[in-house]
C-alpha cells in the first residue's frame, strides 16, 4: 500500500490539501529563504532544515521571528 503524506505548516498547523499555494522556507548561512512549494534543489544541505509554510501570512510571521532574532 502507498504511504500517504501529510504536510502540516509549521506556523499555523494546517494541514496542506491539493489546491493549496504553499511555500518552503529554510535559513541557509543566517539567509531567510523562500520558494513556491514543490521547487526541487532550491536550497542546499539538509531538507530536514525546510519549513512549509501554508501562505503568504504564515510566511511573514516566520520573516517577523527571522527579523527579531538578531
Amino acid at each position: 500500500m502507498a504511504e500517504i503524506i501529510q504536510y502540516k505548516c509549521d506556523g499555523c498547523g494546517a494541514i496542506k490539501g491539493e489546491a493549496n499555494h504553499w511555500y518552503q522556507c529554510a535559513l541557509d548561512e543566517g539567509v531567510f529563504k523562500v520558494a513556491d512549494w514543490g521547487k526541487v534543489g532550491w536550497i542546499d544541505g539538509d531538507r530536514t532544515a525546510i519549513h512549509h509554510r501554508c501562505g503568504a501570512a504564515c510566511v511573514h510571521k516566520a520573516l517577523d521571528a527571522f527579523m527579531g532574532a538578531k
